[in-house]
């Protein structure tokens, strides 16, 4: 090799290799991802509310990644799973969710029975869960999931809510039950017969179904009761509720008012042919009360500029604003060390994290956890079909007049 060449060489690797060490030393930071993951169903019995569900979630997300990045550099990721509308569906995303390391915090699912079968995956993975939809008390009060947070109050309340409507309100004495075979519904339908007891009235009778049902032969049966029914509680969720509605609309001798508990609330219970004049009890304040939130007007303003069909306080505004409160815990938990933790999550929906509480101000409320894991500020309503859409009625201890 010629001395030149030789020189050449020199001058070469000495630009590589400084270039590489300036490159090192001064090299933009990498960018790391914080992950949200998100369980709802897109398939089976529940798409429908699950496709309500996920319109919330785009909104949320497309506010998150318009917005800045988390301290320290890191990128929120919303990730969604389909639980397919089945425990085994729930329990197969969890595993999935908890195997992916970078998953920081966990909404979901739909159904309280759902949400039971993938709980304890979760738990032991030590993920922090946002429930947006599940009522179920014993999830929260069992104090087995505390790492479970719970936005809409529990099945205690809303079963005092049914009882203090039917008999309170509308003055009735003669009901039924029709209750499903799911968790929820059995929790439920158990906490509204006591409830009812504790007004000194008594159910004439419950029959329970098991969910999928279309065809309802008991109603030809409480047609004959003498004095007649004046109302049928439905406890159950909206698939099975829609031929229910109709079939009583269509029995022509039976005059029972439907009074259902809130997993039938939605767009496909309203815009059924048989809902109009049933009751249906929901956990989302009236229009006047939300239109005096900031947060409110803003969602249902651009949801309804991207959803015109669907329903603003339907159950995309607890997505929202579930997301909306894990992305908020993860900002906060990052005061608490550089890199995003569960734990530090869990630590900061707790209020035990530097001894701050957690307050989030959502587009249907304010939201702070108690020790079981339930939101101090959540309260019933009852809303009536009327001309196909919900027309608010009555609220049971949230200081609202009628």
């Amino acid at each position: 090799m010629t001395r030149i060449n030789k020189t050449w060489l020199q001058l070469i690797t000495a630009l590589v290799v400084g270039g590489g060490v300036y490159w090192f030393l001064f090299r933009p930071a990498a960018i790391q991802v914080a992950k949200i993951a998100v369980a709802i169903p897109q398939s089976g019995e529940d798409a429908i509310s699950g496709a309500e569900l996920k319109a919330g979630l785009d909104l949320m997300r497309m506010e998150i990644q318009k917005g800045d990045l988390l301290p320290h550099d890191y990128r929120p990721v919303i990730e969604i799973h389909d639980d397919r509308s089945t425990e085994a569906g729930a329990r197969a995303a969890a595993y999935a969710i908890a195997s992916d390391p970078n998953v920081i915090a966990v909404v979901g699912h739909f159904s309280s029975a759902n949400t039971l079968s993938a709980l304890p995956i979760y738990r032991n993975a030590g993920l922090p869960v946002i429930m947006p939809v599940a009522t179920l008390t014993t999830i929260t009060e069992s104090g087995q999931y505390p790492n479970a947070f719970r936005l809409p109050p529990n099945n205690e309340l809303q079963a005092q809510t049914v009882a203090a409507f039917i008999v309170e309100r509308l003055k009735f004495a003669q009901f039924f039950m029709i209750s499903d075979d799911t968790e929820y519904a059995r929790n439920l339908a158990f906490s509204i017969e006591n409830s009812l007891r504790n007004h000194r009235v008594q159910l004439v009778g419950i029959e329970t179904i098991p969910r999928g049902t279309q065809n309802f032969p008991i109603l030809a049966a409480l047609a004959a009761f003498d004095p007649p029914l004046e109302a049928i509680i439905f406890v159950g969720y909206s698939p099975e509720a829609v031929y229910l509605a109709r079939q009583l609309k269509l029995s022509g001798h039976l005059e029972a008012t439907l009074v259902c508990t809130d997993g039938v609330y939605g767009t496909r219970f309203r815009d059924s042919d048989g809902a109009d004049g049933a009751y249906v009890i929901y956990q989302v304040p009236p229009k006047e009360q939300l239109n005096n939130r900031d947060q409110w007007r803003r969602y249902a303003t651009e949801f309804e500029r991207r959803n015109p069909a669907m329903n603003p306080e339907g159950w995309a505004a607890w997505s929202y604003d579930a997301l909306g409160i894990a992305h908020s815990a993860i900002r906060a938990s990052l005061r608490l060390g550089r890199v995003p933790r569960a734990t530090h999550v869990i630590s900061v929906l707790q209020g035990s994290a530097d001894s701050t509480p957690f307050e989030y101000r959502g587009v249907l409320g304010d939201y702070e956890f108690d020790r079981h894991g339930d939101n101090r500020h959540g309260h019933y309503h009852v809303y009536k079909v009327v001309n196909g859409e919900y027309v608010w009625q009555w609220s049971y201890g949230s200081g609202i007049k009628e």
